[in-house]
């Protein structure tokens, strides 16, 4: 068995639990989901578009990636705040929430170099 066998055993369950989180925003402007699997030892990160594509980072060793991992978590759930309406009276009528879709092409990378020059036309 190799070693990050364990952690891929997860990715099934959350891609089902990511796609039903994505049908519950099905009317909302943001549908991109993002989720993370791990064994305790290996993370790997992943991300479900709104076209239902879904991308998964290299498994990362805690051992020997753990601030690689923290980053990714933090910019995972900084980003979650970002994407979801705020609800304090002082950002009613919040603009920036459409233009989140923009906001993720330029934070992250998903797929290949291909794909996103096909992205950017």
């Amino acid at each position: 068995m190799w070693p990050i066998q364990n952690a891929a055993l997860g990715l099934p369950q959350l891609l089902v639990y990511m796609a039903g989180v994505q049908r519950a925003r099905q009317e909302k402007s943001n549908q991109d989901v993002f989720g993370m699997t791990s064994d305790g030892e290996y993370f790997s990160f992943t991300f479900l578009d709104r076209n239902k594509k879904f991308y998964v980072s290299r498994f990362l060793e805690w051992r020997c990636g753990r601030r690689t991992n923290l980053t990714y978590i933090d910019t995972m759930l900084l980003d979650a705040i970002h994407s979801g309406p705020h609800t304090t009276p002082t950002k009613l009528g919040n603009k920036t929430l459409p233009q989140y879709p923009r906001y993720l092409r330029g934070q992250w990378s998903f797929g290949g170099l291909e794909e996103r020059e096909k992205e950017d036309k």
